[in-house]
């Protein structure tokens, strides 16, 4: 192709790419399993969150309703501190 000298030029310029893209490969590889393995953990966590706000919906749903219930109750409400709960959440008109 040409001179013995450029040809060695060109051969050990390729080794050194192809080490460099190799090298950079590498880095990329295990940069993106250090984030797959966080993201493994974080969905594992969120399995336990959503298996807890499963269990408690429920309880809230109870005692919402539980609320409704205590605040239709006309001697609940004129307790001094129960009343505002009931007030403030709109469950009752608040007295004149």
């Amino acid at each position: 192709m040409g001179s013995a000298r450029s040809n060695y030029r060109f051969f050990y310029g390729v080794g050194g790419s192809v080490i460099f893209s190799l090298l950079l490969l590498i880095i990329i590889t295990s940069y993106s399993a250090t984030i797959v393995g966080d993201v493994n953990k974080l969905i594992q966590e969120m399995h336990i969150v959503l298996a807890g706000v499963k269990e408690l919906l429920p309880e809230a749903k109870f005692g919402t309703d539980l609320m409704h219930a205590f605040c239709q109750d006309g001697n609940f409400t004129k307790l001094p501190n129960t009343g505002n709960i009931c007030y403030n959440k709109g469950l009752i008109p608040k007295p004149t």
